[in-house]
């Protein structure tokens, strides 16, 4: 079962090593955070705030809406 964090607030959270494969994040306030060695594949950011966040390391192939500012 993929998890949901939308409609969330997750500013300035940290994730390491995590798994959020078909992940929903979508409208969640993730301004901030960082994803270090995470697998994002096809995890959905539609109208999620992705400014300043970072990733390092990550698979972020096939994520949906995602906007790296």
């Amino acid at each position: 079962t993929a998890a949901t964090m939308s409609n969330c607030v997750a500013t300035n959270a940290v994730f390491i090593d995590c798994n959020f494969t078909d992940c929903d994040f979508g409208n969640t306030d993730m301004s901030g955070a960082r994803f270090t060695r995470c697998n994002l594949t096809r995890a959905n950011f539609t109208h999620a705030n992705t400014e300043d966040v970072h990733f390092e390391d990550c698979n972020t192939e096939e994520a949906i809406g995602l906007v790296i500012h």
